[in-house]
């Protein structure tokens, strides 16, 4: 866990998740910022991969109101 190593606290998650999207054509809402898509290399991995699984699919799916 990288935030349990102390590699990475809450204020650097912030910092990964505007790296993430500058570095790749994704949008991370709120409630993708959990440690299960954040917590290590390969989740985060995993989750960019997904991420742009769905970009290339047509872009993210909108929230029906």
């Amino acid at each position: 866990s990288l935030i349990e190593a102390g590699l990475i606290d809450s204020t650097g998650i912030l910092d990964l998740v505007a790296f993430l999207e500058t570095q790749f054509p994704i949008h991370i809402a709120d409630a993708d910022i959990v440690p299960e898509n954040l917590d290590s290399i390969e989740l985060i991995s995993a989750f960019v991969q997904s991420k742009l699984v769905v970009a290339s699919a047509g872009g993210e799916p909108s929230l029906a109101l």
